[in-house]
């Protein structure tokens, strides 16, 4: 999969899908998620699993990871 993103410019990037992964809340890599390599990355970030109300949080998060297809 890809993701198109268009910046106001007009310009636009898109980026690759490389990998999904779900993490425990308690386990999430946050290293992994926010490692700055030498490739251009947009890792998309958000809850999943169940929603704990006396806490306000979800159990799980879902990272789509991607790479910046080069032109």
């Amino acid at each position: 999969d890809t993701l198109r993103i268009s910046f106001t410019d007009g310009t636009a990037r898109q980026f690759v899908v490389s990998d999904v992964k779900q993490y425990s809340d308690a386990a999430f890599p946050i290293e992994k998620v926010f490692l700055q390599e030498d490739e251009k990355r947009l890792n998309l970030i958000t809850c999943s699993g169940s929603f704990d109300r006396s806490t306000k949080n979800y159990s799980n998060r879902l990272v789509v990871f991607t790479k910046l297809q080069e032109e």
